[in-house]
């Protein structure tokens, strides 16, 4: 009812498959605020970052 801007849940999708990373950000970037990683070091790179955001 006001300007409130409701932020998404944050997901992180952890997969050596490119194609299952892009088949997951389509199904859920609607509801969620997906993260795609294709191995566990850049996952954890992009969970340290978020953490300083």
């Amino acid at each position: 009812m006001g300007d409130e801007k409701i932020e998404k849940i944050k997901v992180l999708y952890v997969d050596d498959e490119e194609h299952n990373l892009m088949s997951f950000k389509a199904t859920f970037r609607i509801k969620y605020k997906v993260f795609t990683a294709i191995s566990g070091e850049e996952a954890i790179k992009l969970w340290i970052r978020s953490l300083l955001m």
